[in-house]
């Protein structure tokens, strides 16, 4: 043992496979995944595609740029197929009517949402009542005390320098 550089206090492992035990897992690096895998479909990541799939941007200071084309406040520089057209009155009449329909649907959620807030703060107020409010009977019922009565309630005094 001593020629192979064990001595007395080396330390040896030893794997000695049981008779009829299984083998052991083999690693699955090599394996190609099915066709139709998604990765990380199963953690909730749908397919996407972001700029670096697409391919390279156009510089910005390139000479090419097209100094026609116009900045959109919604859609930025990515204005798509209609970002050179003109609008015409049917156009212009017809963001007039979406933006009126935004505007309602925009009130009557905030309608919904002013009452469910609402609602939330009065359920929160009937479980977490205010301390004043605990001992409103007792105060409406004070005036009835003599003046012996209110010479026996106790000073509070200063208690929060007192040492236990």
């Amino acid at each position: 043992m001593s020629d192979l550089g064990f001595g007395p206090f080396s330390t040896v492992v030893v794997n000695v496979p049981l008779i009829g035990g299984a083998a052991p897992p083999q690693p699955r690096f090599n394996l190609m995944p099915p066709s139709n895998y998604v990765a990380g479909l199963g953690r909730g990541a749908a397919g996407f595609t972001t700029r670096s799939d697409i391919g390279p941007a156009r510089a910005n200071g390139d000479g090419n740029a097209d100094v026609n084309h116009k900045f959109d406040d919604f859609e930025g520089h990515d204005a798509g197929l209609f970002a050179n057209a003109e609008s015409d009155d049917q156009d212009k009449e017809a963001d007039a009517i979406w933006d009126a329909i935004d505007r309602r649907m925009d009130s009557r959620r905030k309608d919904r949402r002013e009452a469910k807030l609402k609602q939330e703060i009065e359920n929160y107020r009937a479980s977490n009542p205010k301390v004043s409010g605990q001992f409103v009977d007792l105060t409406r019922k004070l005036h009835t005390l003599s003046e012996d009565e209110w010479d026996s309630i106790p000073e509070i005094g200063n208690y929060s320098h007192r040492l236990y």
